[in-house]
């Protein structure tokens, strides 16, 4: 059962069930049905066929659901373009799977023209209060055919590339902590009903119970593959499992905890230190409201581990009392080498603490 078999069941079965709520307003499953299968004919009159990718610039609304499912109703392939990225980093994205369309937002009209590869000439579809001669969304509702494009979906088809920075989105659901379930502190669960979860070391040897090793995935919404990326298929993808790159232990009740990715380990006097686990420490203490921890170079041990802190509320810590707190929950190789101090962290677009920015500056 594929993401268009089960729409159209659906539309079927429970024609007037709800399938999309928004800010009050409701999509019937038999509404949605007819909408993806308008926007699915007018797309593929422009001249999408199977296989092509359709860009979406689009925030979280009813007209993404109705893109997603048309563009996968017609068989081709939805590429989502995270607006908030920078110019350069959104024409690489568009270069790299060169999308037959986009879809765009008014509120991000201007970001994707900017954005526009120079010796692109590819249709901009509109959705949103506009005037004038343009491609309106809007408009490819209104005269689509409404019929079932029937395009030949296989199970196995792919339906949507994502860029992401990790691995997080590429396992579905593998892990989670059950409602209801006993929750221990740190762990991010356990693996879910169809998926298998193993930790290895690094020649693929699987480890037991509190020993950290790369997390490998099995199971039913693993993704495929990277697109158009031979070396990096053959690192992760092997007899059936996704080797993600992340690193982790389990207790011996089978809940994970995350432990930072493969490639941020350092090699202290070549013994391994993971900067998750130091930071986890460094979080305990009731004064720390931020800490991360990267690399810095040293003469004898080749690397140590440095900690940047931001306190609560402005607290005054020093750096003694921050190796003390940690000399009797770490391993001397593991203390932090270099403590620094500062009022706040750089931050991706998403949030997240921008390790990357950090770890620049002491190049």
């Amino acid at each position: 059962m594929n993401l268009v078999k089960q729409l159209e069941r659906n539309a079927r079965e429970y024609p007037n069930k709800p399938a999309v709520i928004f800010r009050g307003s409701r999509i019937n499953y038999s509404e949605l049905n007819d909408l993806v299968d308008k926007l699915a004919g007018s797309l593929m009159e422009m001249g999408l066929k199977k296989g092509d990718r359709v860009g979406l610039m689009l925030p979280r609304n009813p007209q993404l659901v109705v893109s997603f499912l048309a563009i996968a109703k017609a068989g081709a392939i939805v590429v989502p373009i995270n607006y908030e990225l920078a110019q350069k980093d959104i024409r690489a994205c568009l270069t790299s799977v060169c999308p037959l369309c986009l879809i765009v937002s008014t509120s991000f009209l201007d970001t994707a023209r900017r954005a526009m590869p120079p010796d692109f000439q590819i249709p901009i579809i509109e959705i949103g209060d506009v005037v004038g001669e343009r491609l309106l969304w809007s408009a490819m509702l209104t005269k689509g055919k409404g019929s079932n494009p029937a395009v030949d979906i296989k199970d196995d088809d792919i339906v949507y590339l994502n860029y992401t920075s990790g691995s997080t989105e590429t396992t579905g659901i593998a892990l989670a902590n059950r409602p209801g379930g006993s929750v221990q502190p740190g762990s991010v669960g356990k693996p879910c009903a169809s998926y298998e979860v193993m930790l290895v070391d690094e020649d693929g040897v699987e480890l037991p119970a509190d020993e950290i090793g790369e997390m490998a995935f099995k199971g039913p919404a693993v993704v495929q593959g990277y697109y158009e990326n031979t070396i990096s298929n053959q690192e992760c993808f092997r007899d059936g499992w996704y080797y993600s790159g992340d690193l982790a232990r389990k207790d011996d009740q089978n809940n994970f905890y995350f432990m930072g990715r493969k490639n941020g380990m350092m090699k202290v006097a070549g013994l391994k230190v993971y900067p998750q686990e130091i930071e986890q420490v460094l979080m305990d203490h009731p004064d720390i409201k931020e800490a991360v921890v990267i690399s810095a170079r040293h003469k004898l041990r080749g690397e140590v581990p440095k900690a940047i802190i931001v306190t609560t509320n402005g607290q005054g810590l020093m750096e003694k009392d921050i190796r003390a707190f940690c000399r009797d929950r770490l391993a001397h190789y593991k203390m932090p080498r270099i403590v620094e101090l500062r009022e706040s962290l750089p931050k991706t677009s998403s949030g997240k603490t921008n390790k990357k920015a950090l770890a620049e500056e002491h190049v």
